[in-house]
């Protein structure tokens, strides 16, 4: 039997725990892929969601903020905006203030949800011949406190 004095004992415990953690780190550096480096693992692919009308899940009352296109413009207070996630038929925005507006120009429009009235919004927002609006007869639109253009 041999008697190990104990500072070479403590020496020995470190140096394993040394030899152990190099091995570790060699490994772990070996298996990361560098810059230049390809693996074969398979591109990502991208997440499919499923689309979402947000006016349609949205209480009139709300307050909104939405960016689209803009696909009609009825007067220069009453225009229609697409996009993914808006009604198939577009949504129709109505602006105190005259917009600067261009036909399948980008909008940042900021305003609240209301429900489409032709009688008691006409003379307020200076709207164009009823025909105009029977799409949206009692749909929700954006009553818009701010308009941005983003053409």
């Amino acid at each position: 039997m041999v008697i190990v004095p104990a500072s070479n004992s403590a020496r020995a415990v470190w140096r394993t725990r040394l030899t152990w953690l190099i091995f570790v780190l060699v490994v772990a550096l070996t298996a990361a892929c560098t810059p230049g480096c390809t693996r074969d693992e398979p591109a990502a692919e991208p997440r499919r969601t499923a689309l979402r009308n947000t006016i349609e899940a949205t209480n009139v009352g709300a307050r909104l903020i939405v960016t689209a296109t803009v696909t009609t413009i009825l007067t220069p207070r009453s225009f229609v905006v697409a996009d993914v996630d808006l009604p198939a038929q577009g949504l129709l925005v109505l602006s105190d203030a005259r917009a600067e507006l261009q036909p399948r120009g980008l909008v940042t429009v900021y305003g609240v949800l209301d429900r489409f009235d032709y009688a008691r919004l006409a003379a307020r927002f200076d709207l164009a011949a009823p025909a105009a609006y029977h799409a949206y007869d009692n749909r929700k639109i954006l009553v818009a406190a701010d308009v941005s253009s983003r053409a």
